[in-house]
């Protein structure tokens, strides 16, 4: 007859590893976890100043053209800069009014209606 309730001794070094079995999948999962986030927010930062250095400098030369009040010219010059960045570009007034659009252009003239939500750490407005 064997004892049912018999104790089951295991050496140090099983045991530990027993113990330690959660933690060798867990703190590399949260390490890994931890590094991604970083690295998407640097390069969503990256990303973001590289958009907000774009439209800097390209602002000058659209101002140039609602001055001289050229909306062909803007309306060509946004379409090509919109073909070459892979997005879509408008130009609100003050009144926030469409002035120019390389997405549509049925919405010039049209109010602007966007939920612009701001991103202060960034200086960005992203729609």
């Amino acid at each position: 007859m064997s004892n049912v309730h018999e104790k089951v001794v295991l050496p140090f070094k099983k045991y530990i590893q027993k113990q330690m079995a959660s933690y060798q999948i867990g703190v590399p999962l949260i390490i890994a976890t931890l590094i991604a986030l970083l690295v998407g927010t640097t390069v969503f930062v990256q990303y973001a100043n590289s958009n907000k250095t774009f439209i800097e400098s390209i602002a000058p030369h659209v101002a140039t053209l609602l001055e001289t009040q050229d909306r062909p010219e803007i309306q060509r010059f946004l379409q090509a800069v919109s073909a070459k960045r892979g997005a879509a570009i408008e130009v609100i007034s003050k009144t926030d009014e469409i002035i120019a659009s390389s997405f549509d252009f049925g919405r010039i003239g049209n109010p602007f209606e966007g939920n612009l939500k701001e991103l202060p750490l960034l200086d960005l407005k992203i729609n």
